[in-house]
């Protein structure tokens, strides 16, 4: 999941910047975007983490998955249909605030998948994943933009 995840974070990034790019929103308007995006992450991380600590982490990284792709879905329409600025970053803010608590809970839940013996190189592995899909991810949607 972190592999379809990483993906598909780099090509609605992408995708994203295309729309603001031909919309000509301007600086002030990537900035914006910018903000939802990382803002969630970075404001609501602690209660995000608490949340992945009390509930069944399978039922929420699956729920978190269906929720933000229909957040996804949606974003994509509202681009397609020339849908209001305001209308794409609240939809970027809902699917980044979707996303907060799926990283503690994939962290929390890997020593229950992995087993003590081979956690670390688990560990290393998502770890690499996520690197990686940082750069393939936007490559990805600059070929899907294209």
């Amino acid at each position: 999941m972190e592999v379809v995840s990483g993906v598909g974070d780099g090509v609605f990034w992408v995708g994203l910047i295309a729309v603001l790019l031909d919309r000509g929103v301007g600086v002030e308007g990537f900035a914006v975007a910018a903000l939802v995006r990382l803002g969630p992450r970075a404001l609501i991380s602690a209660p995000a983490g608490v949340l992945a600590d009390r509930v069944d982490r399978r039922r929420l990284l699956v729920g978190l998955d269906l929720a933000r792709a229909a957040v996804m879905v949606g974003l994509a329409a509202a681009s397609r249909g020339h849908g209001g600025l305001v209308l794409l970053l609240g939809g970027v803010l809902a699917a980044y605030t979707l996303v907060a608590p799926y990283r503690p809970a994939l962290s929390a839940a890997l020593p229950l998948v992995a087993g003590e013996r081979r956690l670390s190189s688990a560990a290393a592995l998502v770890g690499t994943i996520r690197q990686l899909m940082t750069f393939i991810g936007p490559v990805i949607g600059a070929i899907v933009v294209r």
